[in-house]
């Protein structure tokens, strides 16, 4: 072996080291530093610079080097595409996995149940208390012109077009992007019951849309829905009151913001309001709540009935007995005070 093909073997074997080491050096600041054992919340600010997240990503144990996250940026091209938002990371995510997931704005989720029947009043409560949107916010984008011009709504608000379902949002979520997540639901809610159902003509259907609020609030028993409408679709039919409770609950506790009554009295039925269905004949000017699936179904497909009254039948069950006269009704009427309603 020549002196000169030994210098090659050395040269090429202190190459070999040198990338290994490099490699090593730089594999080692891209994985994660070993206290990131459990998954981390970390938010990013509106505006901050990546200098700042790379510096408080390092401070939170999350990535070993600002400098190498720095520099994968500016290889990327992404120095300003960091979101702000609130982000999960995953324990033992590198900084490679790190920085795709803020570039990309996969941020934590707040999950929130909205319950079918509920006004936007209550969806607000709820979506505060999980941190999505202040309520105030959300019922002032309930009524934003701009917005109920947009889906052509023929009212002042969008109460009834906002779905109830469960969802998964953002903290911080604006509340306009809340409002039309939950339209946009409702409508396609909607063309799946009626395809010919579109914003273009919800003028045309808007009717249903009060309707099914109403029902949503009377029906416990999803069967009796559709029966349920057919009551109220006979009445309007005949210009007859609706005589709907569900209404003067509405009035009591969203309009005059009293407590829930314990039972609908006689003076009830006697406030002078546009959503008073016993002394006003056709539907309220707007919806009195949020209906879900069953109610739209009711609404847009009500059962063929002769049918015009409904009363308790078993409160425990929530189901109805239905008659189609005044003699029926009022002796199924009788027969739930004397079984369910105690003597004073």
């Amino acid at each position: 072996m020549t002196d000169k093909f030994l210098r090659r073997i050395i040269t090429l074997g202190l190459v070999l080291v040198i990338i290994v080491a490099a490699v090593g050096g730089v594999s080692y600041f891209i994985s994660p530093p070993e206290p990131f054992v459990e998954d981390r919340q970390f938010v990013v600010q509106d505006q901050e610079s990546l200098t700042s997240i790379a510096h408080r990503l390092v401070e939170a144990g999350i990535i070993r080097s600002a400098l190498i996250l720095r520099g994968l940026a500016l290889l990327k091209g992404t120095e300003r595409s960091f979101k702000r938002g609130d982000y999960l990371l995953k324990a033992a995510s590198n900084v490679l996995e790190i920085h795709d997931q803020i570039v990309s704005g996969r941020q934590l989720l707040q999950r929130v149940t909205l319950k079918e029947g509920w006004t936007s009043t209550k969806m607000a409560s709820a979506l505060q208390a999980a941190d999505i949107v202040d309520s105030d916010s959300f019922l002032k984008a309930v009524k934003d012109p701009g917005l109920v011009s947009r889906y052509r709504v023929p009212a002042s608000t969008l109460e009834g077009l906002l779905y109830p379902d469960t969802y998964l949002f953002a903290k911080n979520t604006p509340a306009n992007t809340v409002v039309k997540v939950l339209v946009e639901k409702f409508v396609q809610t909607v063309r799946e019951i009626d395809p010919a159902a579109t914003l273009d003509n919800i003028a045309t259907w808007y009717d249903k849309i009060v309707m099914a609020s109403i029902v949503e609030r009377e029906y416990r028993v999803p069967e009796e829905a559709p029966i349920i409408s057919s009551v109220f679709y006979n009445r309007l039919r005949y210009r007859v009151p609706l005589g709907s409770c569900a209404t003067i609950e509405f009035i009591i506790t969203e309009i005059q913001g009293k407590p829930h009554p314990r039972r609908i009295l006689f003076s009830h039925t006697e406030i002078p309001s546009p959503y008073n269905t016993y002394i006003n004949q056709g539907l309220p000017p707007s919806p009195i709540s949020n209906p879900g699936r069953v109610a739209l179904r009711a609404a847009f497909q009500p059962a063929q009935t002769d049918y015009f009254f409904f009363v308790v039948k078993d409160p425990r069950l929530g189901t109805h007995t239905f008659s189609s006269n005044m003699t029926d009704h009022l002796a199924a009427r009788e027969i739930y005070l004397n079984t369910f309603v105690p003597k004073l």
